[in-house]
């Protein structure tokens, strides 16, 4: 009896300490966060994925009223009951806020090649921070070549930009444009709330005219080009590209913008947040897997 005990204590203590093994690499198709030991199963696949990324000047970005709502960062720096506004995990010009809605359009997403060619990635794409299957999006497969970068643009141009044009996306009735400040479709809506939660602030960027024919409408997208170093050949495996988002850069390079500003038929408030775009709030990174 005695020795069958200890044979059973042996095998349980056996079970316990052996580690999982499965495919530890995060773009594989069949990644295992549990795995501790790699055994070479790991199943890629040929196609492009752009993925959609946020923080906060470094923090992640955490939808909501921050510790109010019972969520906090993994360090539980939102929960330090000596801050002022617990439930506002992040601070622009010394003032506390938090994120409670981040939607924006992306278009013409274009890959580069090194010969002048390139291919259309996406005409456009909405996302809807709350939503995972906005975060990202199966390109396909892309031809080999020598890629040396990739544009975008924040938001639709005025050729792009007419009302009714998107009336079977997702995103129509959630970001249509008022008539009366030029048509079309906002950029984004970014909102929340600082100092109290009853404080709210509405971030809403788009055109600015009397119609979408208006000559003199102002177009505040902006379109960006970043440098990127990807070859695909033979050898290709797996490539994601990240499209990061700082949002807290928004308010604060190079112009300094209050949350409490009047924004949305504001045109000077409208080119700055142009001009803060199109300096760094965005940022690329790829992850390329070869044989």
């Amino acid at each position: 009896m005695e020795k069958s005990f200890y044979l059973i204590l042996i095998i349980l203590l056996f079970n316990a300490c052996k580690k999982e093994e499965g495919c530890m690499e995060p773009l594989a198709e069949n990644y295992n966060a549990e795995a501790r030991i790699d055994d070479g199963s790991c199943i890629y696949s040929n196609d492009l994925i752009l993925n959609f990324t946020h923080n906060v000047n470094g923090l992640q970005l955490m939808l909501g009223g921050g510790c109010a709502s019972g969520s906090c960062f993994e360090d539980h720096s939102c929960c330090d009951t000596s801050k002022p506004y617990p439930s506002m995990p992040y601070t622009t010009n010394n003032t506390p806020y938090n994120i409670q809605r981040l939607w924006y359009i992306l278009s013409e997403i274009k890959l580069h090649k090194d010969n002048g060619e390139y291919i259309l990635l996406k005409e456009f794409h909405f996302v809807n921070a709350e939503s995972q299957n906005t975060l990202t999006y199966n390109a396909g497969t892309i031809s080999n070549g020598n890629y040396t970068s990739i544009s975008y643009t924040m938001g639709l141009n005025n050729l792009m930009n007419v009302s009714n044009t998107y009336v079977n996306e997702d995103f129509h009735a959630s970001m249509f444009w008022p008539e009366f400040l030029g048509g079309g479709y906002h950029y984004m809506k970014l909102e929340g709330a600082y100092n109290f939660d009853s404080t709210f602030y509405n971030t809403h960027t788009g055109a600015l005219g009397t119609s979408n024919n208006d000559p003199e409408r102002i177009d505040n997208s902006f379109t960006k080009t970043e440098e990127i170093s990807l070859i695909i050949d033979d050898s290709h495996i797996s490539t994601n590209i990240d499209f990061n988002m700082n949002i807290h850069n928004w308010y604060n390079n190079p112009n300094v913008i209050s949350l409490e500003s009047s924004i949305m038929g504001n045109s000077a408030i409208q080119s700055q947040l142009q001009e803060n775009g199109m300096q760094d709030v965005f940022s690329i990174s790829v992850n390329t897997i070869v044989q």
